[in-house]
């Protein structure tokens, strides 16, 4: 982990460890690379990896398969490396799960919070005072 970033490169947000209740990870948390950068947040980068098909590091130009947004480290503890995870396939452990579209592995909650309204389509017109209740067909 870089000692001296404590904001994302690309947005310029400061890491967000640990927020509101229960211990829930805030947006802008920080991924792990196998690269070793870990200078971005999780939104950022599954946003390149997305929007823009590229899953290289913004830093030194390394194809990253696939990346990690890791739980909360204790207190006192050091942000883990991406090195310090056993991946299987596509599982690392029962409180992640793996985002296929970014080939990402989540903490399950911070993906339901953070990462699942972004790929939600919903309509924010409110109708005679009433939100909408547009949702498109499902195939």
């Amino acid at each position: 982990m870089s000692d001296a970033a404590a904001v994302c490169l690309i947005c310029a947000e400061s890491f967000s460890s640990v927020v509101g209740s229960g211990g829930s990870l805030g947006a802008t948390a920080r991924c792990v690379q196998p690269c070793g950068h870990d200078e971005f947040c999780g939104i950022c980068l599954l946003t390149m990896r997305v929007q823009r098909g590229d899953d290289s590091c913004p830093v030194c130009k390394a194809a990253n398969e696939r990346l990690i947004v890791p739980l909360p480290a204790g207190a006192g503890e050091p942000e883990p490396a991406f090195s310090s995870f056993t991946i299987w396939g596509d599982e690392l452990g029962p409180d992640y799960l793996f985002h296929e579209q970014s080939r990402m592995f989540l903490p399950k909650a911070y993906h339901a919070r953070h990462v699942r309204p972004l790929f939600e389509i919903k309509c924010g017109m409110r109708h005679q005072g009433r939100p909408c209740n547009f949702a498109p067909d499902q195939e």
